[in-house]
């Protein structure tokens, strides 16, 4: 297929684009209110990014920008739907909405909303044509010229610009996809690993009968003592069988732990992103790392319950319809009491493993803030006395665990005593010669498969217990990602932001008051004042006195009690949460802030754009420079590249404090607060920073200690 003309939406289209893909693919359901209109240039490819990213939280999807490169162009496309992806042109800018790709084919939507299937290598042709225009005929004259055999031409010629070209974009686009906030269930059946589940039951309902059904085969055959040849080979074809249902119902099993447990990691990690500070601040690092310990036990131990206990169910409901087909009514009497009285025990076994589990976290967090503070201790605390907490910890560990393996061999031993009994049970039939060995041999069949499930339900009911426990540690996480998201009025919003003037009232502030959760008095009561654009302004006092906490409100990390605080003359409900941290920016107190174990580009840059362009590295590089990170960066051997942080290069406390201010600055705010950024520098160096800093923003807030 040569042309792209067919399927191609103009740029007035492309909400309804959205629209229909979003609708289409599954990922939402019913229609909402129009759309805004998108911008009418699209040489800023910011503008565009930042409306099709307001449109799409919209429609509640999340919109994730791509890049495709020239090299990667089949295997980004073949990967991609749903997806929005812009054609290059130069005439006009178009968009090729994809719905799905399988096969090598690509499911295209066009303009009326029909879909068509279109190959994946058409759609590489259409993005890459333009950028190949300029060389490609010298390059099929160097392949003509080369001797080459022609029906080797094509693929010489695309080896040839493929080495020449590289990873170079070609054209970008927007993966749609749920939003990490929408409902578990929704991910599931969207990842499509929901199925999994229920090729499992099927395959282990399959092996389950087949199982008990050579077993009653073999079983009946001894205890007639009779072996023939049908006998035999029925019994060797259902071993035989037990072997490829097993397999796959292992297959599904793994498929879905794997896809299920990577979206329980991508939500609680969405959480984890979306607590507030205050949320956060009084937890120690023990604190965290006992939460992703948890996460781990979570993940395995609910994804391995969930087959557990749909095998267990299956096995016991197998068994109960043997029992009451062989009109074994006490068994199956016997059986229910069994369950019963191991749900019971199951219970006492989950509140001692509950308590349990409390200690070991107290434990981890305790040990991980001693070790933090080892040196502390060695200097000031008696060392008669160091180890006192600690011992008492371990007394009431070993005191809870020795109650909790008490239940859980209550817990284990009731399958084993299960056995005993209902074989017991069983004696008086086999005595009697009046019964027929086909309803002996399939009642010690069900019992065994009873067994078998029980010890099952043992198992799962301890996963169920460790699962549930250890919830308690991600609630906040699940809760987090769960809250509605603060994306504001962009259709009341961007007309005025388009039109506010660059000189006035940037940040107007009146009667602010803010009031931390425990505490009586207020931090900030009272606080009015005005910024307008371009003004240096520096902002001191003492310790105590409430200038982070302003400055936390300023930059929307936290919301005012009471007062009004307008962004050019708008509220931060009618930007959107977004929008107002990017007009606002601030490099916190230089405890509060992070050096993350990753290049130094990606520390200067992840506020600014990821991955960055050519012209943000130029700028990263200048930035740095002018805040005297100039030797810095010739020493480091990867310069921007290089890896920095707690396992990478090491860097001064001067240094982190120029890099944290040049992090603020690179993000090109209407205002840049910086909050005692200074404190860790030499008089000269504050002095060149200083003037630097407000060289390069636009309006400054500068805060120091008094």
């Amino acid at each position: 297929m040569d042309s792209a003309s067919g399927f191609a939406w103009p740029l007035a289209e492309l909400g309804r684009a959205v629209d229909l893909l979003t609708r289409a693919s599954g990922l939402r359901a019913a229609s909402t209110a129009p759309l805004p209109a998108p911008p009418s240039r699209t040489d800023s490819r910011d503008a565009l990014a930042s409306w099709t990213t307001q449109v799409c939280r919209r429609l509640d999807v999340e919109a994730e920008p791509i890049e495709i490169p020239y090299n990667g162009v089949e295997r980004t496309v073949n990967q991609a739907g749903p997806a929005i992806v812009m054609l290059p042109r130069a005439d006009c800018a178009t968009f090729l909405a994809i719905l799905a790709t399988a096969r090598r084919r690509a499911v295209v939507l066009d303009c009326d909303g029909r879909c068509h299937r279109v190959r994946v290598s058409d759609i590489a042709s259409w993005l890459s044509r333009d950028f190949e225009a300029p060389i490609a005929p010298r390059v099929r004259a160097l392949v003509a010229a080369a001797g080459i055999p022609a029906d080797r031409h094509a693929a010489a010629a695309l080896a040839i610009m493929r080495d020449r070209f590289g990873p170079a974009p070609v054209s970008h686009g927007w993966l749609l996809r749920l939003p990490p906030g929408a409902p578990f269930r929704h991910h599931l059946r969207q990842a499509l690993v929901t199925r999994h589940v229920v090729i499992f039951s099927v395959a282990y309902v399959l092996q389950t009968c087949a199982s008990v059904t050579a077993w009653f085969i073999v079983g009946r055959a001894a205890l007639e003592g009779r072996f023939d040849a049908g006998t035999v080979f029925a019994w060797t074809f259902l071993l035989l069988m037990l072997a490829p249902l097993g397999l796959v119902a292992a297959w599904s099993q793994g498929v879905f732990a794997v896809g299920a447990g990577g979206l329980l990691k991508l939500r609680l990690l969405f959480g984890a992103l979306r607590l507030e500070p205050d949320e956060t601040r009084h937890q120690g690092i023990g604190q965290h790392l006992a939460r992703v310990i948890e996460s781990e036990t979570v993940e395995s131990l609910a994804l391995a319950g969930v087959f557990y206990a749909l095998a267990t169910a299956v096995e016991l409901l197998l068994a109960s319809a043997i029992f009451i087909a062989a009109s074994l009514v006490m068994h199956l009497l016997l059986l229910v009491i069994t369950i019963a009285i191991t749900a019971l025990l199951g219970w006492r076994s989950f509140e001692r493993r509950r308590r349990w589990t409390e200690t070991r976290l107290e434990m981890t967090n305790d040990l991980v803030e001693r070790m933090v503070g080892h040196r502390t201790r060695l200097a000031q605390e008696p060392s008669s006395h160091r180890h006192t907490d600690e011992d008492r910890l371990l007394d009431g560990y070993l005191t809870r665990a020795a109650r909790m393996d008490r239940t859980d061999r209550a817990v284990l031993t009731i399958p084993r005593t299960w056995l005993i009994v209902a074989v017991l049970g069983l004696s008086p039939s086999f005595l009697a010669t009046q019964n027929s060995s086909t309803i002996l041999a399939v009642g010690l069949g069900a019992i065994l498969l009873a067994y078998g499930a029980l010890a099952r339900l043992t198992s799962t009911l301890s996963y169920a217990a460790s699962a549930v426990i250890g919830w308690k540690q991600l609630e906040p996480l699940a809760a987090a990602a769960t809250r509605p998201e603060d994306v504001g009025c962009v259709d009341m919003a961007a007309p005025v932001l388009s039109k506010a003037p660059r000189s006035g009232a940037l940040l107007t502030a009146q009667d602010l008051a803010f009031r931390f959760p425990d505490r009586a008095e207020p931090a900030i009561k009272g606080c009015s004042f005005e910024i307008r654009h371009g003004e240096r302004i520096h902002l001191s006092g003492p310790s105590g006195s409430g200038k982070s906490t302003l400055v936390s409100l300023l930059t929307g990390l936290r919301t005012p009690g009471s007062g009004v605080l307008l962004l050019d003359g708008l509220d931060r409900a009618t930007l959107g949460a977004e929008t107002w941290r990017q007009r606002v920016v601030a490099a916190p107190q230089f405890h509060e802030n992070h050096v993350f174990a990753e290049s130094l580009a990606f520390n200067l840059l992840m506020g600014r754009r990821w991955p960055p362009r050519t012209e943000d590295l130029e700028l990263a590089e200048d930035v740095c420079r002018r805040l005297g990170l100039g030797d810095l960066l010739d020493r480091m051997p990867g310069g921007l590249f290089q890896r920095v942080g707690e396992t990478g290069w090491q860097l001064s406390h001067g240094e982190r404090s120029r890099m944290f201010i040049a992090r603020a600055l690179l993000q090109h705010a209407d205002l840049v607060v910086l909050d005692e950024s200074f404190a860790e520098l030499d008089p000269e160096s504050l002095r060149d920073c200083l003037t630097q800093a407000a060289e390069l923003s636009n309006t400054l807030l500068v805060v120091a200690h008094t």
